[in-house]
């Protein structure tokens, strides 16, 4: 039988290398968003999720921190918390969007997970 998935349109494979501060703010020269404008997706693949936790109330979001090389970022994935099973030793691939957190007037680069699945070679 054949199994349908839902497709996701990436604009563009990026590393955790490549995100930064500069670079969002390259983002916002796209802006403003909307019906003709979508936010950019951005593939990050072969990544480790190295933490992450249930947040929320009720507690159905996942906080999360994710991997690849020597670069580490976090993000929020909304509506992920009943599938929070992640395996340190297995690689992900994720589709995400890219906001600016600011927080005790610190920045930091934030993803937004849109899906994630197991990376396969």
């Amino acid at each position: 039988s054949l199994i349908l998935e839902p497709m996701i349109d990436i604009d563009i494979e990026i590393n955790t290398n490549e995100i930064t501060l500069d670079f969002i703010h390259e983002l916002w020269l796209l802006e403003p968003y909307g019906r003709d404008n979508h936010k950019p997706v951005f593939a990050l693949r072969g990544v480790r999720v190295i933490d992450y936790r249930l947040v929320g109330n009720p507690a159905i979001h996942l906080k999360m921190t994710i991997s690849s090389g020597d670069k580490s970022i976090s993000g929020i994935a909304f509506g992920y918390g009943e599938s929070a099973n992640f395996n340190n030793n297995k690689l992900y691939d994720l589709a995400v969007t890219l906001e600016l957190n600011e927080w005790n007037n610190r920045k930091n680069v934030e993803f937004r997970l849109i899906d994630i699945k197991e990376h396969h070679d």
